[in-house]
Formats: structure tokens, C-alpha cells, sequence
């Protein structure tokens, strides 16, 4: 937004009037990405993230703080939905949501009676509610200690913001692993272990939770998907379609979810050329032009 002083009217209309947000969030939608993009980038120590759009100059250097100055591996995730951005820390008691546009946050309260230690460790995900015009934030939280799991469920825009503890409609103990989920008509995908006889470590299976009714369920997955041999695996939204990328040494597999309903795949293998740096490749994203 480039110009931020404005009459207190044309600041309500710009922030609160839901028809205008609608109708510029719909624009955007339909338009091909723009010329000047903005990139994200994370910096552990201390940890903050910052925004830089193409036309930086030095002079200026947007940076939105997040949490205290600590140094954690892969403590922190992110994850894309409709126009924000929700950030959040397995280990630390945050969860913050971005708005790009505004560089304005949102930091969401904390969880009341949760405690985070090593062996206790929350994860979230975050999705848009279509039907509803909702957007929700789910936290699971892990104790690997205990051996158990509770679910959380944060609603943007309700009178009373807190969290709501909901039951977990599922018949065994899991354990999210997702480093982010994906969002795609109401429906957040990721990625979890299944226990096996008490331990923490088990099967790997896709699950989901539709954002509307706050229900889990199992996704059906190509067994290969699983396979012990791939070394990365990532989700992402492939042209409106749920798609999976899982790599070894000799190939990757692009895997979409052709039909959600009979939850049918198709795949698509590609070569590797050989990497002077060794086995460690991370999968980083997906352009709207459908480019790996």
C-alpha cells in the first residue's frame, strides 16, 4: 500500500468494509501474478522474516519481528492463504498472522493451560472457509513424552478471539510432520505419522480437515508416495488440484490428486542430473505457471 495517511473514512472502507476487501481479494485472484513480486525471507537468529518487493532500495528495509531473538532448526513455518500469511514456531508459544499489503500482524493469543517443552511441541495450519468466509488456524499439539495429542481451532474475526479445544475424530494417535500445510476449497492437507505400538515414530499417511465442519479425515495416497526411499517430500496447490512432489537420488515424482471426491492420482517422473552438493535438495514451491 503506498499511501498510508489517509481520511479516517477511507481507512474504515480500505480495512473493515468486507465488500470492498472481497472485491479487491477477487480482482487479484483472477489476475495473472504481478511484474513486481514480494519475497519472503527467514532469518533464525534473530527471529524475523522480512518483506522485499522488486522495487527495494536500501534506504528502506521492511522487517516485521515475530518472537524474541532465539536459534532454533526448523523451529518456525509458514503457510499462504488468500492474501495473509499465518507464521508460527513448533517450539515457542507463537503463532502471528501477515498480512503482505499492510505489513500489519496479527499476533494470536496464546492457548490457554499449554506449555511448550522438548518434548511438547505444537503444529499449525491454516485455512479459508469458502462457504462460511472464514479463516482458521489449527494447532495440534504433540507430547511425545505423555503420548498424546489435543487439537486447537483459532477463528479470524470473531467477537471473542481465543481458542476452542475440539475433539479429534480419529480412532488412533498421530503425529503431524508437515513442515506446511496446504489450503485448497475449504480443505487443509498435510502430512502425519501414525503411531505404532506406543512409539513416536510409524507409518506415514496424508490426512485432512475440513476447515468448515472441523472433522479429520484419511486421504487414500499412492503407496509408492510413502516409500523409504524418498528423501523430500512437499504439498502444494497445483492449478486448483492437491499435488505431492517426492524425490530420491535418481528422480522426482510430481503426484496430483486428480479427483478429491474418488480421490483418484495421476504422476509424472522426472530425471535428476547429478548434483555437485550431494543428496540434500529441499523442494521450495511452485510458480501459478504450474513450474516446479
Amino acid at each position: 500500500m503506498r499511501f498510508r495517511c489517509v481520511s479516517k473514512q477511507w481507512s474504515f472502507i480500505i480495512s473493515k468494509r468486507r465488500d470492498f476487501v472481497e472485491s479487491i481479494m477477487a480482482r487479484s485472484l483472477r489476475q495473472p501474478p504481478h511484474k513486481l513480486p514480494v519475497f519472503i525471507f527467514h532469518q533464525c537468529d534473530p527471529g524475523t522474516f522480512f518483506t522485499v518487493s522488486s522495487t527495494f532500495s536500501q534506504s528502506t528495509k521492511p522487517k516485521v519481528s515475530i518472537m524474541p531473538g532465539r536459534n532454533h532448526y526448523n523451529a518456525f513455518r509458514y503457510q499462504y492463504v488468500r492474501g495473509f500469511i499465518c507464521c508460527s514456531s513448533s517450539v515457542y508459544d507463537l503463532v502471528t498472522i501477515y498480512n503482505p499489503t499492510t505489513r500489519q500482524c496479527l499476533p494470536l493469543p496464546k492457548i490457554e493451560s499449554m506449555v511448550l517443552s522438548p518434548k511438547r511441541h505444537k503444529h499449525c495450519y491454516f485455512g479459508y472457509d469458502h462457504v462460511m468466509n472464514e479463516y482458521k488456524v489449527l494447532a495440534m499439539v504433540n507430547d511425545s513424552q505423555e503420548l498424546t495429542q489435543t487439537f486447537h481451532v483459532f477463528t479470524l474475526g470473531r467477537d471473542c478471539p481465543q481458542w476452542r479445544k475440539i475433539r479429534g475424530n480419529i480412532d488412533y494417535e498421530l503425529i503431524s510432520v508437515s513442515r506446511a500445510g496446504v489450503c485448497i476449497d475449504g480443505t487443509i492437507y498435510y502430512v502425519a505419522v501414525r503411531r505404532k505400538d506406543n512409539e513416536n515414530y510409524g507409518e506415514l499417511l496424508m490426512m485432512s480437515f475440513d476447515v468448515k465442519s472441523e472433522r479429520f479425515y484419511h486421504v487414500r495416497t499412492p503407496e509408492t508416495l510413502w516409500s523409504p526411499k524418498c528423501t523430500e517430500r512437499g504439498l502444494f496447490n497445483h492449478q486448483g488440484k492437491l499435488g505431492c512432489i517426492s524425490s530420491n537420488e535418481n528422480n522426482i515424482s510430481m503426484w496430483i490428486m486428480e479427483n478429491a471426491e474418488k480421490q483418484e492420482w495421476s504422476n509424472i517422473t522426472f530425471g535428476l542430473l547429478e548434483y555437485p552438493g550431494g543428496d540434500f535438495r529441499t523442494f521450495s514451491g511452485i510458480t501459478p505457471a504450474a513450474r516446479l
